[in-house]
């Protein structure tokens, strides 16, 4: 008789409580030691089949024979049919086992009219003698497809589709989770769908909306520089001459008060004066005069550009001008080694032996014909170290030649006639090392823009910011003194047809030196002020920005001159790489000459 011991995960034997207690056992879970149960095998058995059960009366464990299925395939499947949600449940479960000969068998645990047809469907019999046929392919039913954005990103366009058109699994609008499955590809900007039949039609449709070319807002800007020194000779009657509307330029004013209140409506004693001034810019008419200023030397064009924003983003234009101011630091002081040794009225070889090396390795030898006197200097820095050598009476020989009565050494001993070391006199002499001069930009002036459009389907909100800053002199340790100027922020709702929108306000200050007297006189030194004078000035003008501002989207074409440089760029790359180009420059051979 052979004796076989097996570990199983539950045992009726161990739980005789329960058992006869008459209520029904927990559901099979994950295995786990549990229990030991000995079985003892007679000799000439060949099968022992353990059968998991429990003692529900409503629950039947039937076991099936796979041919062509794998059983861990069905199973996921037949285990959403027995467990399916219910209003009383019962402790059903399904195991799949798969033999290493490639024999499958499920074990199903269900209620006992789930095993059989009804008029509503079929049994599990029934579905697994289906599902159990050669050739049938496991698929989830779900499609599964790809899709390449045309303008937005893979992974901005998979946030989008989550959060509005999948029926994703964590979606908290359905009641038992979605099955969609989203993933992307960063590196190749593709999107991967396994959805529904009717997620689908949702996706496309949301497609066609997100992947679209973002709406932005086209800006030239030109910004001019009125005079202010010409006020009054611009000539302020040109527009009205020109449209008959009297429209102001420049509108100036002024308000001089004294023991009134801020607001001019009482008296208030010990007030002393209030004041208001003001300074407007009328930008009711066209542009053009602006122009006609600058043909006439009255104004100029100090900036222009143009830009492309994005919708919901901040463009910035800025022309500014730094101002580099050095500066000096001092060096943190430190300490060489001075060592000294010198002897006098000695004979090389026999009161004393030098041992030294020049910079490139070869060795310092001494020639003389009687007594020399010999000093030896070592400086140190760290691990930096150098030896000047100089004799009297005799010579340095290196490499076979003379070099003199002074050499300098990367290392050098003397010994005395008994080989013992000569100690150096040592000294620390502390070293200054001076300054350093550093040239760092100290700050900027000039002009600043910024513009933040919102493009809608009919309209286009524009926050416009501008400044301008002037450099009016210096301070006494040479920093430059910037005065900034008033910012103005205006917001603009604009037709998606384009407009043109002209800003004002912004003063600009140079300070100009003037220097005049009597020729070649006034360049002597000393007696050139004698002959010559010398003013200094502040000059003030005003800046007037001009933008002309069209927003674009999905459905707005090309403008002419994009259009006609487009063309002519794609004209010079046709034949791009196709032959070698020769004569590069000459006429009649090189097309662009």
């Amino acid at each position: 008789m052979k004796r076989f011991t097996y570990i199983a995960a539950a045992a009726m034997f161990c739980t005789a409580g329960s058992l006869f207690a008459g209520e029904a056992t927990a559901w099979y879970k994950d295995s786990s030691i549990d229990a030991r149960l000995n079985v003892e095998v007679e000799k000439g058995t060949q099968v022992v089949h353990f059968i998991r059960t429990n003692n529900d009366p409503d629950v039947v464990t039937k076991t099936y024979v796979l041919k062509y299925a794998d059983p861990y395939e069905l199973r996921g499947y037949l285990r959403e049919i027995v467990q399916s949600r219910r209003v009383d449940e019962s402790d059903t479960g399904i195991q799949a086992i798969k033999y290493s000969d490639g024999t499958g068998i499920l074990m199903v645990s269900a209620e006992d009219y789930r095993f059989e047809d009804s008029e509503i469907g079929q049994g599990i019999d029934s579905i697994i003698a289906t599902l159990d046929k050669p050739k049938v392919v496991s698929v989830t039913g779900q499609p599964m497809y790809v899709y390449q954005p045309k303008y937005r990103s893979a992974a901005e366009l998979r946030t989008m589709i989550r959060n509005a058109g999948a029926d994703v699994a964590d979606d908290v609008t359905e009641n038992i989770g979605g099955s969609d499955r989203i993933r992307c590809d960063e590196a190749l900007n593709l999107i991967f769908f396994k959805t529904t039949n009717f997620s689908r039609a949702n996706i496309e449709k949301l497609l066609m909306e997100y992947d679209i070319p973002t709406a932005e807002v086209r800006a030239k800007v030109t910004v001019y520089e009125l005079y202010a020194e010409n006020d009054a000779k611009i000539g302020l009657d040109f527009q009205a001459w020109k449209n008959n509307d009297g429209i102001d330029l420049f509108n100036t004013g002024g308000r001089f008060m004294k023991n009134f209140s801020s607001d001019g409506s009482a008296l208030v004693k010990g007030a002393g004066w209030s004041d208001t001034t003001y300074f407007n810019f009328n930008p009711k008419w066209n542009t053009k005069y602006l122009d006609f200023l600058t043909s006439k030397g009255k104004a100029k064009i100090v900036h222009s550009g143009e830009m492309a924003i994005r919708s919901g983003t901040t463009a910035e234009m800025n022309r500014t001008t730094q101002v580099f101011v050095p500066s000096v630091e001092p060096i943190e002081g430190g300490e060489y080694t001075q060592e000294y040794l010198k002897i006098e009225d000695v004979i090389s070889g026999e009161d004393f032996s030098l041992s030294a090396t020049d910079m490139h390795g070869k060795a310092i030898e001494i020639e003389a014909d009687g007594a020399v006197s010999l000093t030896v200097l070592k400086l140190g820095k760290g691990d930096q170290e150098r030896y000047t050598l100089r004799i009297e009476g005799g010579s340095f020989v290196i490499d076979g030649k003379n070099v003199g009565a002074k050499a300098i050494a990367k290392y050098a001993d003397v010994s005395d006639a008994d080989g013992k070391a000569m100690e150096f006199d040592s000294n620390n002499v502390p070293m200054a090392k001076g300054n350093t001069v550093n040239t760092a930009a100290s700050g900027e002036f000039g002009f600043y823009l910024s513009m933040t459009p919102s493009v809608s389907a009919k309209a286009t909100i524009l926050d416009v910011t501008v400044s301008n800053s002037s450099l009016i002199g210096y301070k006494s340790n040479g920093e430059p003194r910037i005065q900034t100027g008033a910012e103005v922020t205006s917001s603009f709702m604009i037709s998606n047809k384009g407009t043109k929108l002209v800003i004002g306000g912004l003063e600009k200050r140079d300070v100009v030196s003037v220097s005049g007297g009597i020729p070649i006189l006034k360049d002597l030194p000393l007696l050139g002020w004698i002959f010559s004078t010398e003013s200094e000035s502040t000059k003030r003008s005003q800046l007037v920005v001009v933008a002309e501002v069209i927003p674009v989207n999905a459905a707005t074409s090309m403008t002419e001159e994009a259009a006609e440089m487009a063309k002519k760029a794609e004209a010079k790359l046709e034949k791009a790489g196709e032959n070698n180009s020769f004569g590069y420059r000459q006429f009649l051979i090189d097309s662009d000459r």
